[in-house]
């Protein structure tokens, strides 16, 4: 999705809350040459609203960088002033390792189960014209951009001459817990499957074409919440999906 466009919304909603998550990243890769480790690090960042990109240029926009390879930006597309950004408050460099860092070989494999930092799974509004995702360097003290030069954080495989960066925003929730994996010694020809699973509840309007088949909230059950909460605690962030 294009920062600052509008998109297409399949549920017409305009607000929705994340209910639970799950990742999984499977070595797909030769065995016979599987070398190296994954090392995951709990790395919690928090995203903050930044204010709009603003611009003096006749065609009134304001530039989007993306980051293709570590070290390296390019200039991509541009995208309409006055586009809302948000920034990334956190340091997601790869090589991190804290206490609660743990490594496994590559062909074991990655399960990851985020965590929720409190029991309000609060019903947040999304955007209708999606956030672009910048980073700090790109803001200036006024809150708007040093240049409207912007840093997309969610790196991209293609090419400069393709034009295409990895798009916007448009909902977050800074309550779920994050980590960083970095892959060291790998083997050139590693690959591997990035697999995500979300539960999300999304609050539709009354034209949307879904609106005849939702139903109101049900009772909260203070006990069923406090019983998720604490299998949740004793679960571990992360597990190798084979020993």
């Amino acid at each position: 999705m294009t920062p600052g466009s509008n998109y297409s919304d399949p549920y017409n909603s305009t607000s929705l809350r994340q209910v639970a998550v799950g990742y999984r990243l499977i070595y797909t890769g030769p065995v016979f040459d599987c070398s190296g480790s994954l090392t995951v690090t709990p790395n919690s960042l928090t995203v903050i609203p930044c204010g709009p990109t603003n611009s003096s240029t006749a065609s009134a926009t304001g530039t989007i960088l993306t980051v293709l390879n570590p070290g390296q930006t390019t200039t991509n597309k541009t995208c309409n002033a006055g586009t809302n950004c948000l920034t990334v408050n956190g340091n997601i460099l790869g090589n991190a390792f804290v206490s609660g860092s743990v490594t496994f070989r590559p062909e074991q494999g990655i399960i990851f189960v985020p965590k929720h930092r409190s029991k309000d799974f609060k019903v947040i509004p999304q955007a209708d014209n999606p956030w672009g995702l910048v980073n700090n360097s790109g803001i200036a003290s006024t809150g708007t951009t040093a240049g409207n030069s912007f840093v997309n954080y969610l790196s991209s495989n293609n090419s400069a001459s393709t034009g295409v960066y990895s798009g916007g925003v448009i909902w977050y929730d800074n309550d779920w817990s994050g980590v960083t994996i970095n892959g060291v010694g790998l083997n050139e020809d590693a690959t591997f499957r990035w697999e995500t699973v979300y539960c999300m509840e999304f609050q539709p309007t009354t034209n949307s074409t879904l609106a005849e088949f939702t139903r109101g909230a049900q009772k909260e059950s203070p006990r069923d919440i406090d019983l998720a909460q604490k299998l949740s605690g004793e679960a571990p962030l992360v597990m190798p999906m084979a020993t």
